[in-house]
């Protein structure tokens, strides 16, 4: 009877590892899929917006880390973009727009998005009118600026901090969230 007890209570305790270990290892299969969504939401948002996965990246962790929600940062810099497309193309309005910020459009493209995004920034915070800031900040992201405001008033020191480390941390696309995302499919692949 004692032997009998004490083989329940072991079988108990297996039964319940046994259980938590299937709760964990589903769990952990779960990872790779919510890996591999986040990175083809970001490949396809990436698409949409014209802006390079690396880029939108960076600008997308650096606007959730300061409380800034990552569609008004995107929508912001995918305006910047079209303007600075604009202003390259000689559209009076958005010429303007980097005049005003003594910047050149053409420069700024070939620079790519996360640089652009930068320099203007640095050059709005050179702007010492509160008033005339907003005004540029406006015109060269739209609507989206009144959203972006945490991000327009860093420094580009702080901006540049926040792009090394999370490059530094793999999360972008070419530091590693790919290679992550194959990884989790290769290990999750190899539990079935």
């Amino acid at each position: 009877l004692l032997v009998a007890g004490a083989a329940g209570a072991i079988g108990g305790a297996l039964t319940t590892m046994s259980y938590d270990a299937v709760r964990a290892a589903g769990r952990l299969m779960a990872i790779p899929d919510a890996v591999a969504e986040s990175t083809n939401r970001l490949s396809e948002m990436s698409r949409a917006l014209g802006i390079g996965e690396q880029d939108l990246a960076r600008i997308k962790l650096t606007a959730e880390a300061n409380g800034v929600a990552f569609q008004s940062a995107a929508t912001g810099v995918h305006f910047m973009n079209r303007t600075l497309g604009d202003a390259a193309a000689g559209v009076d309005v958005a010429r303007k727009a980097f005049d005003r910020l003594g910047m050149n459009a053409q420069a700024e493209i070939a620079k790519g998005t996360a640089a652009a995004f930068l320099d203007v920034v640095a050059a709005l915070n050179q702007i010492p009118d509160v008033q005339a800031r907003a005004a540029a900040a406006q015109d060269v992201f739209g609507r989206g600026a009144k959203e972006m405001g945490v991000l327009l008033a860093m420094s580009r020191e702080e901006l540049e901090g926040f792009f090394r480390a999370i490059d530094r941390s793999g999360a972008t696309p070419t530091g590693g969230l790919v290679a992550m995302s194959k990884a989790a499919d290769d290990a999750k692949d190899s539990w079935h």
